[in-house]
Order: C-alpha cells, then structure tokens, then sequence
C-alpha cells in the first residue's frame, strides 16, 4: 500500500518536475540565486546549529532548563541524523535524477533517497530553537521549509522524501521532548 502511494507520487513528480523547472533552465540569474540560497540555507542552518549548541552549553538559565535546552541541541538532531540515515539506507529509495528525471543540480549519489536527511536534520535543528528561542525557531523553520523545497527543486529528492524527512525529525523530537518532561521536572 505505502509502495504504491509512493510510486504515484512519483510519476506525479516525473509528469509536473520539467515545469516547475523550466524556467531556471531558461534564466540563468534565476537558477543562480537558486543555487546560492539554497547553498546559504543550509549554511545557516548549520552555522545556527553551532551557535545553539554553544549558547545553550555556556549560557545558563537554571540548572534543569539548560540541560534540557542542552539535550534538544544535541541529542534530537544526533538521533535524526542517526535514525534518518539508518532508514535511508533501509529504503535505499532511487532518487528522481536516476529514473529518468533531468535534475536541476546534477548529483551522483545513488539511492538513499527517502527520507531527506537534508530535510530531517534541518528541522531537528529549528525544533531545537523553538524551545531555546521560539522567535529563532520560527526563522529556522521557515529556513527549514525552503531547504526542503530546494532540495525537491533540484531533483535530488521527491516530495514524499522531504516530507518523511521532516516527520521523522517531529516523531523523535516529540519522544525525547515528553521523555526530557518526564526526567527533568521543568514544568
């Protein structure tokens, strides 16, 4: 059944992908500020990873808010990068560029399609400032929504990769999330 919904997801792609890419083959400008913002994206989204994780180690607020704060920073976006990557591997999806899909951004890797780790990882990490600084949060979430796009834009993934990719990043931040509750009494 899920094969299925897959596959029709697919070949919806493979139909719709050449439209939606046409006209950054067409204009040049737009098909490099494509590719500089989504190289940007995920440079902030990494370097706000970096900033997160010292913020919340060095500046406390009260002992049991900071590791928990401390523990979303490190442990949720450890485990989506584990977990994603162990599942990919499971899957071994073909990505869209090796079914005969022209790709926007040319790739060689092969497989390991769904889920998005791109997409897993980047909101892991906007989760993670959504409890230390929600404002932050909202920012990296909307950052984390363009990458998932970007990432479907460029034929390297399908939508259905992007979208595992980021549920699989909310199932386990919402599980440590109720365990850190549990363990740490915060509130």
């Amino acid at each position: 059944m899920i094969y299925k919904i897959y596959d029709a997801s697919r070949e919806r792609f493979a139909r719709r992908y050449p439209a939606v890419c046409r006209y950054m083959r067409e204009y040049k400008a737009l098909y490099t500020a494509f590719r500089i913002l989504s190289e940007a994206a995920v440079c902030i989204t990494y370097g706000m990873y970096v900033i997160g994780t010292v913020l919340s180690l060095f500046f406390e607020t009260n002992g049991i808010i900071w590791l928990y704060e401390v523990l979303h920073f490190t442990v949720v976006p450890f485990t989506s990068f584990i977990v994603t990557t162990v599942v990919r591997k499971a899957i071994n999806a073909p990505r869209p560029y090796e079914r005969g899909i022209d790709p926007l951004v040319p790739k060689k890797t092969k497989g390991l399609s769904c889920p998005s780790r791109h997409t897993a990882c980047v909101v892991a990490i906007a989760l993670a400032w959504m409890v230390y600084a929600p404002v932050f949060g909202a920012v990296m979430i909307a950052i984390a929504v363009c990458i998932a796009l970007s990432r479907i834009i460029a034929g390297v993934h399908y939508p259905l990769d992007v979208a595992f990719g980021a549920g699989l990043s909310i199932v386990i931040f919402v599980l440590y999330d109720v365990a850190f509750r549990i363990i740490l009494p915060i509130a």
